[in-house]
């Protein structure tokens, strides 16, 4: 026989349980408002910074990059390398991870880092959708290095499997230019 005493623990549990669940709902719904208000936040500041970088907003931008995968992409956009590799470390698709890590030797290359731009460019192999690209940028740096040996050779692989792309129609040109500089030299 069910007791007055069995119902009411009955009641309560259900009740804590009912508690239990909205609170889980509240505290769900009060993360959802902060990270759209941070979202928001960041869009403002993103569009203050394209008109206008500054320091202070760069800050703010960068307090609120703790976590925000798009804010550090968006600081990455300033040239700033550590931001790069915060952005890289957090990345778990391997594609976007290669679009940056390309996009960081980029910038090292652009810095007159050529050493350290090849280095960072071994981390993209021929299975990575960017890998054209990126021995493209080898080549480029090998030129600007004065390595013409070497660019030639990453110019003539490009040419080969890539032939008809952007990539290896730039490289056929890179060659046509080598060739003839070579010749007048």
């Amino acid at each position: 026989m069910i007791e007055k005493a069995d119902i009411i623990k009955l009641g309560l549990g259900v009740a804590l349980l009912m508690g239990v669940a909205a609170g889980i709902d509240y505290w769900k719904e009060l993360e959802y408002k902060k990270k759209n208000e941070r979202a928001y936040r960041v869009y403002k500041l993103e569009q203050d910074i394209e008109n206008s970088p500054d320091k202070e907003k760069l800050q703010e931008l960068a307090n609120l990059a703790e976590d925000s995968l798009y804010a550090l992409a968006i600081l990455s956009e300033f040239g700033d390398i550590s931001y790069l590799d915060k952005l890289i470390g957090k990345l778990e698709d391997d594609s976007l991870k290669s679009l940056f890590i390309e996009k960081k030797a980029f910038l090292l290359y652009k810095n007159g880092k050529f050493k350290e731009a090849l280095d960072v460019l071994s981390n993209i192999k021929d299975k990575d959708f960017n890998y054209p690209s990126a021995i493209t940028l080898k080549a480029v740096i090998y030129e600007k290095m004065g390595d013409i040996e070497k660019a030639e050779g990453f110019y003539n692989t490009i040419m080969t499997k890539y032939p008809g792309t952007y990539f290896g129609k730039f490289a056929t040109a890179r060659l046509i230019i080598l060739e003839s500089l070579q010749k007048k030299g």
